[in-house]
Parts: structure tokens; sequence; C-alpha cells
């Protein structure tokens, strides 16, 4: 029987599968193909692709403003997210948390709706709130990509003309996906009423104002005076006496004192600290109690404002690390952000600033791009814009407080991002971040990390070069120019 198999049909029979394997390639690689889904055949379309997907459904949406009823286009969208979720197909949802405001954040849709999508194992990302997400994006199977101008809203999908492309094409959905991935997100999802509420003690802001007092302790370079008033207010704040007694060695130990002062010229530096406290500027008195303690009595200050300061920023050991000057600066953002009430706030022009406060205009600025390098600010560059010809700022620096973080936070932070990334790749992306004025933003460093794990180092690195050249305050100096250059840079 085999010996009247003919030769022809023997090599079809070995040729043939690899005959079907190059035409599902050719298919693959093939030209994209592109259809029209605007307006009214919006709906229908992508019903029936979130309906056809075989492995995934990503969607990236601005807003997805929809009611659980079944006449709500919308809410026929998101059913369909959850149908292919029930059916084993992974179902991952980005959505935009930014109001108008930078860093004001809200959800556009309803938290029973998130609910239940997660409930059926959808993924949700919040992306973060100093961003807006303003896509209008759908991938499906990582081969065709919605995109356009449609909201989920039933606005948009019954009312508006709305143009949206359907598009086929694996490379261009595998970047659509990679460039998802890659986007800052909003750590906890608690964050989203903004950060909790903070516990503050007050401090006098005439004691600031006064050139006399704390500004002449900068002028003498006195490195420890402010750090050490303060903790004293916190201390008898919360504990309602103006007279307490300190151990000066423990106290010394939350101060920038030198490593090698231990012991007696610890306990002697912190005395002399008190002494410029009380002899040069009038706030305390103070006496030795034994050879290790000192009573402590703070004087009456008479103000006509307070700036409230909260007690995480002591706890948090920042005190010990920044400047004087840097010291001095958030105090005197705090004050401002608080008269303010924006987010983020106006500190007004640095010359006034500083002079209102007995202080250079080079001091401010340098206390508050330490402030920036210590995550405890983000700045946001003014902007220009073009008048009669020529390019004039058209407002001042904005300025938004990061919630504070104690030491152990902020050591779980860097650990859960070594154990994810490994030694080598976080070390790198701390230094680029560093580059930018970033070295302890989390989401910068893991943004850099996630970068290094989907582009060639030194493709990553010249980037970040690139956009460090730029000046401090110029707006292009972050982690999302640096993604643009990226994915510029490459070819199809």
């Amino acid at each position: 029987m085999l010996r009247r198999i003919s030769l022809p049909f023997l090599l079809l029979l070995f040729f043939f599968p690899h005959f079907l394997q190059a035409q599902a390639n050719e298919k693959e690689t093939g030209p994209p193909f592109a259809e029209d889904a605007s307006d009214r055949a919006y709906l229908g379309r992508v019903l029936a692709l979130i309906d056809s997907a075989e492995e995934s459904v990503d969607v990236a949406m601005f807003t997805v403003n929809v009611k659980p009823v079944p006449d709500d286009p919308g809410y026929r969208l998101v059913e369909a997210l959850q149908r292919a979720a029930e059916q084993g197909k992974q179902v991952r949802l980005w959505l935009n948390s930014r109001q108008a405001s930078v860093g004001s954040s809200r959800i556009f849709m309803r938290p029973d709706i998130q609910q239940a999508l997660e409930g059926k194992g959808i993924k949700i990302f919040y992306v973060d709130p100093r961003f807006r997400l303003h896509d209008k994006l759908i991938v499906i199977d990582s081969e065709r990509v919605v995109d356009g101008s449609m909201n989920w809203t039933r606005e948009a999908l019954v009312k508006n003309f709305e143009s949206v492309s359907i598009i086929r094409s694996k490379k261009l959905a595998q970047r659509k996906v990679a460039r998802l991935e890659l986007l800052p997100l909003l750590r906890k999802k608690d964050q989203l009423g903004g950060p909790p509420l903070e516990e503050k003690f007050p401090f006098p802001v005439d004691l600031l104002r006064k050139a006399q007092i704390f500004p002449a302790s900068l002028e003498r370079q006195e490195a420890r005076t402010l750090a050490l008033y303060l903790l004293l207010v916190d201390e008898g704040w919360r504990g309602g006496e103006k007279t307490f007694s300190i151990s000066l060695e423990e106290w010394g130990e939350k101060l920038p004192f030198k490593k090698r002062w231990i012991g007696s010229s610890l306990r002697f530096e912190m005395r002399r600290t008190l002494d410029f406290l009380k002899t040069r500027y009038g706030l305390i008195d103070w006496e030795k109690a034994g050879t290790e303690e000192a009573q402590v009595t703070l004087k009456p200050v008479s103000s006509s404002e307070q700036v409230f300061v909260p007690y995480r920023f002591l706890e948090g050991g920042y005190v010990r690390s920044l400047s004087p000057s840097a010291l001095y600066t958030y105090l005197i953002a705090r004050h401002k952000a608080q008269i303010s009430g924006n987010v983020p706030f106006w500190l007004g022009p640095v010359g006034d600033v500083a002079k209102e406060f007995s202080l250079s205009p080079v001091t401010l600025l340098r206390g508050l791009w330490e402030l920036k390098r210590a995550n405890l600010i983000e700045i946001f560059p003014s902007e220009k814009k073009i008048v009669e010809g020529r390019w004039e700022r058209e407002f001042t620096n904005r300025y938004l407080f990061n919630r504070v973080l104690l030491s152990s936070e902020r050591t779980q932070e860097w650990e859960a991002l070594q154990k994810k990334y490994g030694d080598q790749t976080l070390e790198r992306a701390r230094g680029l971040a560093d580059s930018i004025d970033e070295p302890e933003d989390f989401e910068v460093v893991e943004t850099f990390a996630q970068f290094l794990t989907h582009y060639p180092a030194p493709e990553v690195e010249e980037a970040v070069r690139t956009v460090a050249r730029f000046n401090r305050n110029n707006a292009l100096r972050t982690t999302a120019y640096v993604r643009g250059i990226l994915e510029g840079g490459g070819g199809d």
C-alpha cells in the first residue's frame, strides 16, 4: 500500500503544515487594516470586538460615566468587559484620576461599578493624579486597536459626533499596551480622595519673619538652631506643658550632628545649641538636670499667624537630613500653601517671598529644590506663551506637598522596589532619577526601572542625559519627556 503513494503526495504531506504556518506568519506581518467606527457605529462594533476577544481586553478611558441600567449604552460596554472576565480573558482598565487642578483626584466612574468590575477579576489601574490620562483606547488580544475621541458616556455614544478608528496591527497594538504598562500609577487606591489628614502642631510664623531670629541663624550657619526649636515646640504642644526635661544624647541623635560626636561631646554641643536659643534669640530658658539631661522652658511667643507642621515631618527624621535653609523653606512653603488654599499652590514671586522672610532669593530657590530632591514637594514649572512674537512666562511655579513618609515607610518602599527589579536595576534607576532631581521619588525611580526593562540601557541613559541638560525650571525635565524620546526613537 505504501509503495503506491506517489512522491508528489508525500511532498504535499511534508510541506502542507509549513505552508499553513507561512500563511499564518504572512497574515501576522502583513499590512495593517483599518476601518471607521465613528459616531453611532461605535457601540455595536466595539461590543462585537470585546465579545470576540480570545485572550485579553485592555481599556484606557478618561471618562466611564455610566449607570447600571439596561438602556445605558455605556453600561452595555461595561457588561461586555464583565462577560470577557467571566470567560477567563485578561481584562485590564486604566482610569484617569485627575480633576482640573493638578494634584486633586477623582475617578470618573461610579464606585459601585468599580467594585463590580474588580469583583469579576478585572484589574483597575488609577493613573497618578499629577498627570491626566485622556485616552479613549481599547486593545483587543494585543492585535486590534480601537482609538479615537469616544468616552464611555451616554452623551458621547448617543449624541456627539466622535471620530473613531479600528486598526488591526500587532505592532501598533503591542506598542499601545507597552505604553499603558509604563504609565505612572497611584500606588494605593485609598489615595484617591487625597492623602489622609495629617496631625499637625502650630509654629509661630512671626519667628520666621524676624530677621534677628531664624534668618540670623542661617547667616551664622547654625545647623541645628531651628531644628532643635521645632522639636521643642512639638514636645511642648504634644505634652501640653511649657516646661519639660529632655535627654541630651537622645535628642542629639535627632539633629544633624556629626557622627563622631557621641557621649560627652554630643551633650556639649546640645548645651551649646540650647544656649543659642536662650541667649541669642530669647526663645527658651534651660538649666542642667544632672549630667545627661536638661530642663527646658518655652517662653511665650506672640505671633499673628501660625503655620501647621505635620508631626510626621519630625518623626520622619527630616530635621536631621535637611539643610537649615531647606528646613526654613519648608516652613515658609507650608505657610504659603495654608493661606493660599489652592492645590497646587502659588508661592508668589521669589524675590518678594525672600524679602518677606529676610532671605536671599538664591537661598529660597536652593531650599525648594532640596525639598524636591527629598520628595517632600512637587514643583510644576511655569509655562511660556508667545506674546507679540516673544516667549513670555504665563505664571510662576506652582507647588504641591507630598505626603510625609516615616523612615520605616521609606525603607519598605525601597525594599519593595529592590525585590521587584533587583539591586542592579534599582541602583541604576535611582542614579537616573538623581540626574533630574528625583532620587527619593519612588514612582520616578520605578518608572526608570520599567524603562530599563523595556528598552536597552544605553538608550534610556542617553534619553535621560538629554532631558537632564534642560534647565531645572523646564517643564520638559520629566519622565514623561524621557518616555517620549524612547518611543519616538523606535522604528516599525
